[in-house]
Parts: C-alpha cells; structure tokens; sequence
C-alpha cells in the first residue's frame, strides 16, 4: 500500500513538474493560440462556404420581399427553385428542415416546377390561381364569414356554379375530414346556391372515406393531393 502511495504521489509531482517551469506561461499562450487558429481555419474551409451557399439561397427567396404580393413571391420561389434547392439541400446546418419543407411541394409540368403549398392561405390563392386559368370567374372569399366557401365561383350571369373548400394539412399521409362534410352541407343553403357544386380541395393525400362517401350523395368532388397540380373543374 505504501509503494502505492508513493508511486502515486511521485506520478503527481512529475505531472506538476512542467506547470512550474519559467516557460509554462509562454507554452500555454502559444498551444491556445495554435489551436485558436486552427479553429479559424476549420471556419473559413468547412463553415464559411456553407454560409455563403445559405445566404445566396436567401437572397434568391426574399428577393424583393417588402415591395412584392404574396403571388410575387411564389412566382420568385418557383423561377429561382434551382438554385434554392442546391444550396439548402447542401447546408447541413439546414438540409434536413428543407427536406421537410420540400414534402409541402407539389410538382407539375415538364419541367417540374414547385408550386409552394405551406400554407393554408396558399392552397386557397393556388386553386384560385387554377380556375383562373381555366377562364373561370373565381374569388377568393373573406376570412371570416365565408359561409363554408373558401373560393366562390360565377358564371357569365354572376350565377355561383362551383362553392370550393381548401383544406390545409401538415400530416399528407393522414385521410382529411377536418370538418368538410359539415361545410358542405351547409354551404349551399348559406349561400343560397342549392344548384351549384361543391369542391373539396386539400393537400393530404387521401380523404376520410365519411367525406367521400358524403361528397358522393351530393355529388360533390374531391380533389387531393397528387390531383392538385394537374385538376379542371371544366373538363376539356
């Protein structure tokens, strides 16, 4: 025990030998100082790319932000997707958010354009968007008091043909009810269209089969997921 004891004790004074020296102190500063650098240097090789790469993938989505609509925005986003894209998906501070944000896409087109759907007011502007270009006469409803209708859709004679319903989700693999059978019972008496169609819209996937199966008896439609980039209400 007391050979263990004293090798012990010996061990600890030769470890404390060097802390006793004149040239510790300068030692110390000077091994602080190398690896200070050498964490500098790993910055500029490994970090500071990824943070040009980020701030580039930045500028192209904000672009003009202050001065643009909504619409703009989107417009920027799908016209710079590429490069976006690039530099997210290769910032591995991020990659992995982007990954998720990129299961809100849907994709059409040839080719493939992005179509942001983050949002629930996007896929409300996006379906709008749609009809428009189908030539209907479409607008979006007010946020609040719409009567179950996110987008009312007229005719020539300002008749409502199309009562549509969008319905935001950010669990797409989930089947959809979020209350689209009640809205669509009561949607037409609320706008007192007993005659025209209504549409549920989303981004999920699938719907509840009680929403299909309600839909059908007022023969309403259903339009999900995978139907969203390439959908007409009027058939060509």
């Amino acid at each position: 025990m007391e050979a263990f004891l004293a090798y012990t004790f010996s061990l600890y004074s030769a470890i404390l030998v060097p802390f006793g020296t004149p040239d510790f102190g300068p030692k110390l500063a000077t091994g602080l100082l190398v690896l200070a650098l050498a964490v500098f240097i790993f910055f500029l090789v490994f970090a500071l790319p990824q943070a040009v790469r980020l701030r580039s993938a930045l500028i192209a989505i904000t672009g003009r932000s202050n001065e643009e609509t909504e619409h703009e925005k989107r417009t920027t986003f799908q016209t710079n997707y590429e490069t976006i894209n690039k530099a997210l998906a290769s910032n591995k501070a991020i990659a992995a958010v982007w990954q998720e944000f990129r299961k809100t896409l849907i994709y059409r087109g040839d080719p493939q354009r992005p179509i942001v759907l983050a949002s629930y007011l996007g896929l409300e502007e996006f379906v709008r968007d749609q009809l428009l270009r189908e030539g209907l006469q479409a607008n979006l409803t007010k946020r609040t008091g719409d009567g179950g209708a996110d987008i009312v859709v007229r005719d020539e004679l300002g008749k409502i043909i199309y009562l549509v319903q969008c319905k935001h989700t950010s669990e797409i693999n989930l089947p959809i009810d979020a209350g689209l059978l009640l809205d669509a019972q009561r949607v037409l008496v609320n706008w007192q269209a007993p005659k025209a169609v209504v549409v549920g819209v989303s981004n999920a996937k699938r719907f509840a089969p009680r929403v299909v199966e309600g839909f059908n008896k007022i023969s309403g439609r259903l339009i999900a997921r995978d139907q969203l980039a390439k959908f007409r209400l009027i058939s060509p």
